[in-house]
């Protein structure tokens, strides 16, 4: 199967998250999410956040990068996504109040959210499998925060849409 290129970012914003190798991107106003999700959520989050962002990658790009910014020690996964999306907030949202919900203490339903964003499909395996990218790819950050960035889900459905077309 041939290589699918990165999904060039229909919003530039998220350029440098695709350029770390977090090339998948979903944002959500809190008050569309479904109330499992809410749920599951910090008490504060309505009165605090008004969007909530998963981030995750898919193919070999955070690999190499992680490789590159020479991560070790505990976690450098978590460590190397919370780095990057906290980095990015504060050059393209620097007034923006923002709290990681994934990785942190709080559980949140990953596959719900990644169900959501148009990412996940069930298998019989019981694990996420993308349309094209099977199960290589993974969930790297939920964030809350107070930004009003445009709605976007389905990065990568609406990327095969155009390759298609």
């Amino acid at each position: 199967m041939p290589h699918t290129p990165p999904c060039p970012a229909i919003n530039p914003t998220f350029a440098e998250l695709d350029a770390q190798g977090l090339n998948l991107h979903a944002v959500f106003n809190l008050a569309d999410l479904p109330a499992d999700i809410l749920a599951a959520l910090p008490t504060h989050t309505a009165s605090t956040y008004r969007q909530l962002l998963l981030i995750g990658n898919y193919g070999g790009a955070m690999w190499r990068q992680l490789t590159l910014a020479g991560r070790v020690g505990p976690d450098p996964i978590d460590r190397f996504s919370q780095g990057e999306v906290t980095a990015w907030l504060g050059r393209h949202h620097p007034h923006a109040r923002f709290c990681f919900v994934y990785p942190g203490p709080t559980r949140v339903g990953l596959q719900r959210l990644g169900e959501l964003a148009g990412w996940h499909h069930p298998s019989p395996f019981m694990v996420g499998i993308d349309s094209e990218w099977g199960s290589w790819f993974a969930y790297r950050a939920v964030v809350l925060t107070d930004t009003t960035l445009p709605l976007r889900n389905l990065t990568i459905t609406v990327f095969r849409f155009l390759q298609a077309g």
